[in-house]
């Protein structure tokens, strides 16, 4: 009988440690031994680690085949010739995964030991194609929840397409990948997958499964624990880099979602979407982050929104919300012409606008 869940763990230069508390912690250590002690049972559990091309001569690789060889029925390491980052090694770890449903788990994080009990019971109970936990961010003795918590556990039913529009607009259902239980069956039958060699992949994989889904649940639970680490690689990549993966990676999700033709049924939602998240975010991403964006750059956004929406000004929930940040920055932002310097001071209002 197959395992009931598969645990797709990325893994590169686990020899890394952090600060935590008074002292160091193993922390891939602290990361396994959260799916070891699951109340689910290790009969029901499959890890893949997916060793992405570590640098750090041969030592992660013995750290994971010291896994495998202690649990050889609960543990596949797969091991990369190039490094692909975190979406490219999930793509290559889900091709491996025989569970019933999947889930992800960064290495450096951990999750409650109850997860894969209540995540599987929930979903199984009420035949579900994902289940959204909630999730925290935790840095020695402080935790903050990541979540609206006043969002109910529950059972969210789209068989129609106001249904899913109206699903849609709630943004219930955060596009973490880490934080949702997927029917594997699910996964397959909508084709997703990460982008590989990006920092910013999550909402390519998790955004077009909003659109398939008949069934989505909430477990109203903070059940996975992302380490705030300076070491990350969201932290310690280079600044600029980051930032211009985010619209890169939404521009690629919007050809996607075209490709997929779902633009005829689901206009505004979709194109809300990329004006939000390809210009805005990547505008307030800036701002927060002190992160200066060249003029190229940001002309070349504005003329990507210009040509893909050029009716952008009549999206129905621009017009519904003129006084929203989106759509303050969307005025703001494609119908100005700026130089460096006034870009600069523009993208210092947002900051104000955005606090």
């Amino acid at each position: 009988m197959g395992k009931k869940v598969s645990i797709i763990i990325p893994c590169f230069n686990l020899t890394k440690t952090c600060d935590c508390g008074d002292g160091k912690e193993d922390v891939f250590d602290t990361c396994m031994q959260s799916v070891f002690c699951q109340t689910i049972g290790m009969e029901n559990v499959e890890i893949v680690l997916v060793n992405d091309a570590s640098t750090d001569a041969g030592n992660t690789d013995l750290i994971l085949r010291h896994y495998e060889q202690q649990y050889p029925e609960d543990v596949i390491v797969v091991t990369l010739s190039e490094n692909m980052r975190q979406g490219g090694a999930r793509n290559v770890g889900l091709s491996y995964a025989t569970g019933e449903y999947v889930a992800f788990l960064d290495a450096d994080d951990w999750v409650d030991v109850t997860l894969f009990e209540k995540t599987c019971k929930m979903a199984d109970h009420y035949d579900l194609d994902m289940v959204y936990f909630f999730h925290q961010a935790v840095k020695g003795d402080l935790k903050v929840p990541m979540d609206d918590m006043d969002t109910p556990t529950g059972v969210y039913e789209v068989h129609t397409v106001l249904d899913r529009k109206a699903f849609l607009m709630t943004q219930i259902v955060d596009l973490r990948c880490t934080t949702k239980l997927y029917r594997r069956a699910f996964l397959k039958e909508t084709g997703v997958s990460f982008p590989e060699h990006k920092i910013y992949e999550e909402p390519k994989f998790t955004y077009p499964l909003l659109f398939y889904g008949t069934k989505y649940g909430v477990l109203a639970e903070n059940l996975y624990n992302y380490r705030m680490n300076e070491n990350s690689t969201m932290n310690t990549s280079h600044r600029f880099e980051r930032l211009r993966n985010h619209p890169e990676v939404q521009f690629s999700l919007f050809k996607e979602m075209v490709e997929r033709e779902l633009l005829e049924e689901y206009y505004d939602e979709i194109t809300y979407h990329f004006l939000h998240s390809f210009f805005c975010e990547t505008l307030l991403f800036s701002a927060n982050q002190n992160i200066e964006v060249p003029i190229d750059f940001f002309m070349a956004m504005q003329n990507i929104v210009k040509q893909c929406i050029p009716d952008w000004e009549q999206n129905t929930y621009i017009k519904m919300s003129p006084e929203s940040v989106t759509s303050v920055i969307l005025q703001l932002g494609l119908k100005q012409q700026y130089d460096q310097e006034t870009l600069t001071e523009f993208c210092k209002r947002i900051k104000q606008v955005w606090e």
